[in-house]
């Protein structure tokens, strides 16, 4: 069942019985209201019946000189009043026996109003219904000339009966044409008013379809506008992840290509040699020396790669050990380990960094980042340059700078220059020993530590790589501290 045919039912339903219950308690007030006048005009003929009674009762005795009148003669007069009107009736009873007039009720429902308190003369009053008929009697005990009777009269209101019956009857037709309108116009209410929601609801089947950049067009009521901006919402959630699964599954894709093509080409060559060591009977020893020279090279170089890849892959996966550290320590040691590869390449390394300046990091995940940072740097620099290393104090953070002198990176290949295994310039990379896991290395860490990583280069001029991480301690305005140079 649709909503809109709940929502159709529940209300036509509501509106019938909204009606009927109105109906029923007019009805019922009316009905109290008229037996109620129907009880005051029964009362009233009977208190006129009985005032009768008695007073033709002590005419008589007065008008005889007598003392007290006979049974014969009280019922005689009894006999002789004529209830008001033609749908009265009246009978004087002694001792549960009716000994004057009649009824047009049987006598036992007229039993039902007998036995009042005769002391009191209190009346009884009762409505029954007999057959067809429905009767009103009042009983009143009376005494006569010292005998004890009771006086019974009935009101036949079976007429106020019928018109009840014919009003309610009235109502229930009301009732059904209430219904059938109150059905058209809901109807026609809840299509004009749930239409928008239809539209919705195409608008969600496509989008489920993978129509993921579908839009709903927001209009009709508030609810349904914030529904469709809801809708909309989702919609751009979706499509946004959507392209950055692809993009990640694109991205890994590149990756394991990369990775298998990286680890294929030293593979190879250590396989094609150690082949030839294997087949070939006669090797000089200057030609096994080379071969098995080029075997331990691409096995360093495959080892290095491992390493490169293994620590990239754990750095996501590793909790941090968060220690509070001096960033001047953290750079002096960092770069003291790594003075003989610069003086290697011929590069002079010098580094600042300000006393007192300490920061909450994973101190071997900081070296890391430095030294491969440094590492990259010493390797794009020329022979004779420099590479500067240096950190300084900005607010709310640390800024960690790395800068060399070398051969520049074009702005084009900035971009793609953080993704793994990527490298500019391929062969000189390799013959450097780099595999392109540096600065993706570089780019984790830094987000493990919340920390912003940016790159500045220009051809032929080198290269600036600035890492911010937040949370510094504020230094005063000159923090540099002591400079060094390390050759």
């Amino acid at each position: 069942m649709r909503l809109w045919h709940k929502i159709f039912i529940c209300t036509l339903v509501l509106v019938i019985a909204a009606v009927d219950i109105t109906a029923a308690l007019l009805l019922s007030r009316s009905y109290e209201t008229m037996l109620e006048r129907e009880k005051q005009r029964a009362v009233t003929e009977h208190g006129y019946l009985l005032a009768t009674l008695r007073s033709q009762v002590l005419y008589r005795r007065v008008a005889g000189g007598r003392i007290l009148l006979t049974e014969e003669e009280i019922l005689e007069i009894a006999g002789g009043i004529t209830p008001g009107g033609e749908d009265n009736d009246m009978a004087l009873y002694r001792d549960g026996q009716r000994v004057s007039g009649a009824l047009p009720c049987a006598e036992e429902t007229a039993a039902g109003v007998l036995g009042g308190d005769a002391a009191a003369e209190k009346s009884r009053m009762r409505v029954t219904a007999e057959g067809d008929k429905t009767y009103l009697l009042i009983g009143t005990p009376v005494t006569l000339e010292q005998n004890a009777y009771e006086l019974v009269s009935v009101s036949d209101i079976t007429a106020m009966y019928r018109l009840m019956q014919e009003q309610l009857r009235f109502v229930q037709w009301i009732s059904v044409g209430c219904a059938l309108a109150a059905g058209l116009v809901l109807l026609v209410m809840v299509w004009l008013l749930l239409r928008p929601l239809q539209r919705v609801n195409r608008g969600m089947r496509r989008i489920a379809r993978g129509q993921y950049g579908l839009r709903v067009r927001e209009s009709g009521s508030r609810e349904l506008r914030e529904l469709s901006g809801s809708l909309n919402t989702m919609a751009q959630a979706i499509e946004e992840n959507v392209e950055n699964l692809e993009q990640v599954a694109e991205d890994r894709k590149v990756f394991i290509a990369n990775m298998a093509h990286e680890m294929k080409t030293p593979l190879t060559s250590i396989l094609g040699f150690a082949d030839i060591l294997r087949v070939k009977r006669e090797v000089s020893d200057a030609q096994r020396g080379e071969y098995a020279g080029i075997i331990v090279e691409e096995a360093r170089r495959l080892k290095a790669l491992s390493g490169r890849l293994m620590e990239l892959l754990s750095v996501g996966s590793t909790r941090p050990e968060w220690s509070d550290d001096e960033v001047k320590v953290l750079v002096e040691q960092t770069v003291l380990a790594l003075v003989p590869l610069a003086q290697a390449a011929q590069v002079t390394l010098k580094w600042y960094a300000p006393d007192g300046c300490r920061l909450r990091v994973d101190r071997e995940l900081w070296k890391s980042l430095l030294s491969n940072l440094i590492d990259n740097a010493v390797k794009a620099s020329k022979p004779g340059s420099s590479v500067l290393v240096g950190a300084k104090a900005e607010d709310g953070g640390v800024l960690l700078v790395v800068q060399d002198e070398g051969i520049g990176i074009p702005e084009k290949e900035l971009k793609k220059i953080r993704q793994p295994f990527y490298m500019v310039d391929k062969a000189r990379s390799r013959r450097a020993g780099g595999a392109g896991l540096g600065l993706a290395l570089c780019e984790e860490i830094a987000r493990l530590h919340g920390a912003r990583l940016s790159i500045d280069s220009a051809v032929g001029e080198g290269t600036r790589v600035s890492v911010f991480f937040p949370g510094g301690d504020r230094l005063p305005e000159n923090t540099e501290g002591a400079d060094s140079d390390e050759n």
